[in-house]
């Protein structure tokens, strides 16, 4: 990976909250991962992609819902945000 595309995605985490990153990830149309598909390459590659394709005010929304699941939601809704609330603070370093 070129080294200035891995300092713009470094710069894009830098502004957004673990809970955006959550909802990126996690929530972001036609980007399904899988939890064993939660990898350094994978997920930065993912991020990537729901950056690009999903507005600011989008994500502000959805980090809401995750903020919601992760406090008090259903328990297999909150285990899979937990897992890729894990992928997010192993490779970025972000935590909640």
């Amino acid at each position: 990976m070129p080294e200035t595309a891995v300092k713009s995605l470094d710069a894009a985490v830098a502004v957004r909250s673990f809970a955006e990153l959550v909802a990126a990830l996690a929530m972001t149309p036609g980007l399904n991962l899988y939890t064993d598909e939660l990898t350094d390459t994978v997920v930065r590659d993912a991020l990537r992609y729901a950056l690009v394709t999903t507005a600011p005010d989008v994500l502000w929304e959805r980090s809401r819902q995750v903020e919601r699941v992760l406090s008090s939601g259903h328990p297999s809704e909150r285990d899979y945000l937990v897992l890729v609330g894990s992928a997010v603070t192993r490779v970025f370093g972000v935590t909640a």
